[in-house]
């Protein structure tokens, strides 16, 4: 009798693990799934800007007056034009571009501290390891060219005349994706979750309102 007893106490204890381990998921899958989806919402917004901030800088530097559609091109010539070289106004105007931008860059996808991914991002600028800098540069304009949620470049409208110069950069989620990702059992049942596409930057102004980095 005694073993008995032992064997279903066991058992009902081994079935309380089993269901508060159930339990924590369904408290705990939801919110991770609600974290990535604001997680790259904000870092998605966030690429827009340095897009638009990179065409700028492109059409005041470029010596074309206009912006360019492919976001190829002008980040290229951000890292890589003979102009940085010759002029050293526009060398410090892209040096002020790149600190604003790497510490950002830190923040979002490093995680870094305000002060901390500042400091990094003004040491890299400043500092004698050009190789660090190429390196860091390199791999922050790989990541803003796309959006984190599915990995596909922004799309980018521009108008330009002798009258009007315009500039659009949106996220390329479109309802393709949106039904194909939240039709997922996982993310969407389990998880509660629902993407949407980010919105869009148009002639400058965001179409969401501000937000605080998460």
């Amino acid at each position: 009798m005694i073993q008995r007893e032992s064997r279903g106490s066991l058992v009902y204890e081994i079935l309380i693990v089993i269901l508060l381990i159930l339990l924590m998921g369904t408290i705990l899958y939801p919110k991770s799934v609600w974290e990535r989806i604001d997680r790259q919402t904000f870092i998605c917004r966030e690429n827009m800007r340095n897009v638009v901030t990179s065409e700028i800088l492109f059409i005041q530097t470029a010596g074309r007056q206009n912006y360019d559609s492919s976001l190829v091109n002008v980040f290229e010539f951000v890292k890589n034009s003979s102009v940085w070289g010759t002029d050293t106004t526009l060398a410090a105007l892209r040096d002020s571009f790149y600190v604003t931008t790497i510490q950002g860059y830190l923040e979002n996808y490093h995680e870094l501290a305000d002060s901390v991914a500042r400091d990094s991002a003004y040491a890299l600028i400043n500092g004698s390891d050009s190789l660090m800098l190429f390196e860091t540069v390199e791999k922050m304009f790989s990541d803003f060219l796309t959006c984190p949620t599915i990995n596909r470049t922004y799309e980018i409208g521009v108008v330009d005349t002798s009258a009007i110069k315009l500039l659009k950069v949106w996220c390329p989620v479109n309802e393709t994706d949106i039904d194909s990702i939240n039709s997922e059992f996982m993310f969407r049942v389990l998880g509660g979750g629902r993407v949407e596409n980010h919105g869009n930057i148009d002639n400058g102004e965001p179409s969401w309102k501000e937000a605080k980095r998460k």
